[in-house]
């Protein structure tokens, strides 16, 4: 293991010298050169680049002075390693994202008591954000008690009514970290190394310049030190809809959940990406015309970069220590740069023709049609039950496959203002549908796969079968 502490020199530990560079692939050749040169204009220690397509690493490779093993502060790249231990513990039923507050602090300041856990990683609970903006000040001091610092930031006043704004910083995960210690009864790293660093394979990753060392008061949205190679883990796991390996750390649905931009309808006080929106505890860069992720990431303040190009199934980790405000544009240049390389135009195709009836054996009364057009264009009706038990029709469409098993559509509830019998005939005019969630399907095969169904209130996941005649 490696660590780098400063763009223009290096901290050694163990050796750093002389990059390790992996099996030469010509295709990354004008790929390699963008980093040396990016690595030489910004006066960099070095930097390691590992690429990942279809769950399998196709390239990695180090840089100047770095090692594949280099480790550095990924700064606010730890927001999604966050994000995902308590998505975790929220899949085991010991905290819920819609848990206000007071579930685990009645004593919380009453004007933050309803603030719920999906707002605190959402960062649109109205508490000021804190690295933008100034804050608590309590985040970079490691040695103070954690539950202090939590309560220095609740004492903070409201920017806006939860919910209504989007204040980038790291005070409100700050509280929802706290939060976990409370609800699980287990300080956050001895979580951490439980619940995700050892079931991944992380073995230099933690939140603290030294491992087996443990802050007092982690920070949870900007205080991990990782390598590139262990965060790529956490990738392989994410693009694999929550396994790793043939263990399921996350449910396919919490998944989906996370990365959908929960800033919609906020109004945005103070953000590094305009025009981004933020899902849970990454951001959502790029989204299609229907408004579906296309490029999830998570930047990092000293150029960390791990990202997600749910389109072409690549997955990406550009470890750098340098400034993410001069290397940004750099860096999305790369990333634009990978994709050329590893776009494949079958991956929007199918494998099979999916059309038919399917439905979910262990749900008597609910089964969609699925139409696959000629341009394999997914359209179909779902027939299901609302979150009340109400019968309710669906359509779906405008959607596109994510890859060869995957799609991805909206999911629209029709009615009907006209009047009289349908027998004599339904005046198209009079048909209105509004979208009413999301809908994606994972392909197992031509017979077997996966539903995911995004309500307004809810997520739900069902093993789903094509209806045999």
């Amino acid at each position: 293991m490696r660590v780098c502490l400063n763009r223009g020199w290096l901290l050694f530990v163990g050796l750093c010298a002389g990059a390790s560079v992996a099996a030469a692939d010509a295709r990354f050749d004008a790929v390699d050169a963008s980093v040396d040169a990016l690595v030489a204009e910004h006066r960099l220690g070095g930097a390691v680049l590992v690429l990942a397509q279809d769950g399998v690493v196709v390239h990695q490779r180090a840089y100047g002075g770095y090692a594949l093993d280099t480790r550095v502060p990924i700064a606010s790249a730890s927001k999604w390693l966050s994000a995902a231990l308590i998505a975790r513990l929220v899949d085991q039923g010991r905290m819920r994202w819609g848990d206000p507050i007071s579930t685990y602090m009645a004593d919380a300041p009453a004007d933050k008591r309803a603030i719920t856990l999906r707002q605190l990683f959402s960062l649109t609970s109205g508490i000021p954000g804190g690295d933008l903006v100034g804050g608590a000040g309590c985040l970079s001091d490691r040695d103070i008690a954690f539950e202090t610092c939590a309560r220095q930031i609740l004492d903070l006043p409201l920017t806006a009514a939860p919910g209504t704004v989007f204040d980038y910083g790291g005070n409100s995960m700050q509280v929802a970290g706290y939060l976990a210690e409370r609800a699980t009864g287990q300080r956050w790293a001895e979580l951490f190394r439980r619940e995700l660093a050892t079931p991944l394979g992380l073995a230099d990753t933690a939140y603290s310049f030294v491992p087996s060392v443990d802050a007092a008061n982690p920070r949870i949205a900007g205080g991990v030190f990782s390598t590139a190679g262990d965060y790529m883990k956490l990738l392989l796991m994410w693009r694999a809809h929550g396994k790793a390996g043939t263990q399921r750390l996350l449910d396919s649905a919490t998944i989906s959940d996370m990365d959908r931009d929960h800033t919609v309808g906020t109004r945005v006080l103070s953000t590094p990406l305009p025009g981004g929106g933020y899902g849970l505890g990454h951001w959502i860069e790029r989204k299609d015309a229907n408004g579906h992720a296309m490029l999830i990431a998570s930047r990092g303040a000293f150029g960390f970069t791990p990202w997600i190009d749910l389109r072409r199934d690549i997955a990406g980790v550009l470890l750098v220590f340098g400034d993410n405000s001069t290397l940004g544009d750099d860096a999305t240049a790369l990333i634009d740069q990978v994709a050329a390389v590893l776009d494949k135009d079958t991956r929007t195709v199918p494998f099979a023709d999916f059309g038919g009836i399917w439905w979910r054996p262990q749900e008597s009364g609910s089964g969609f049609t699925l139409v696959q057009r000629a341009d394999h264009q997914l359209t179909g009706t779902f027939y299901t039950f609302d979150d009340d038990g109400q019968p309710l029709w669906l359509v779906f469409s405008g959607g596109q496959w994510l890859s060869s098993t995957r799609w991805r559509g909206t999911l629209y509830r029709t009615r009907y203002a006209g009047s009289g019998a349908l027998s004599n005939g339904v005046d198209p005019t009079q048909i209105s549908a509004e979208a009413f969630g999301e809908i994606q399907f994972d392909f197992a095969d031509a017979q077997r796969g996966q539903l995911t169904l995004v309500f307004p209130q809810s997520t739900r996941t069902l093993a789903i079968e094509r209806f045999p005649f």
